[in-house]
């Protein structure tokens, strides 16, 4: 397990998370190319044919950002033609006596570590202690400790490329988790139970509690 957050800046990220865009509309051109316009004015050219190649695009996404739902990406361009995407998010593994905390998402997906996605002009820690404080409504004076995991590629139907970071999380014995608006319960339980529930909403949350050294 990686315990130094400087050592793990420099060895495990491949990507530059000042690449982050907030995109705030999207529109289609005539030949059925697409242009992402973020918060700054800037466009972003997306050719039809590197469509579900790059990155997933439709008239649903676009109608979503569209309706006042900005959604953050990742670029790295030529000029302003888009050549990779992806999307990058934060998972918290909370851990206390041998056990993880999990939310049950509303969407009836399952049972998920809390987390979500890193917003432009965040680093990955900052977002992961944004997620909890948002998802189960810990504050950030009562974290103990909290160490960064491997990145890791999520199996996110949402984005051809799309990665996590997943951090654990040690916090107060006497703290009482809840869960927030997008959920429906919580629980704690067994690292081992987890690892073993095929209920998890993703594939790779079972990945990430592979990795925890509890």
């Amino acid at each position: 397990m990686i315990t130094d957050y400087n050592k793990f800046n420099e060895s495990i990220s491949n990507f530059d998370l000042d690449k982050l865009v907030t995109i705030i509309n999207i529109k289609k051109t005539k030949n059925g190319d697409w242009v992402y316009i973020d918060n700054n004015k800037k466009e972003y050219f997306l050719p039809k044919s590197k469509i579900d190649i790059i990155t997933k695009i439709d008239d649903n996404l676009a109608n979503f950002v569209n309706s006042g739902n900005p959604i953050t990406k990742y670029f790295e361009l030529n000029g302003n033609e888009i050549v990779y995407a992806a999307n990058f998010a934060v998972d918290g593994v909370i851990l206390r006596d041998g056990h993880v905390y999990l939310i049950e998402r509303k969407d009836g997906r399952g049972w998920a570590l809390p987390g979500g996605f890193i917003d432009a002009g965040d680093s990955a820690k900052q977002a992961v202690i944004r997620e909890l404080e948002e998802e189960t409504l810990l504050k950030k004076e009562n974290i103990k400790t909290i160490k960064p995991l491997n990145i890791i590629r999520a199996n996110d139907p949402r984005e051809i490329n799309f990665f996590t970071y997943p951090f654990v999380i040690t916090i107060d014995d006497d703290v009482e988790l809840k869960f927030a608006d997008d959920a429906i319960n919580s629980k704690w339980l067994f690292l081992n139970r987890a690892i073993k529930n095929n209920n998890l909403a993703f594939t790779h949350h079972i990945d990430i509690l592979k990795l925890v050294d509890y």
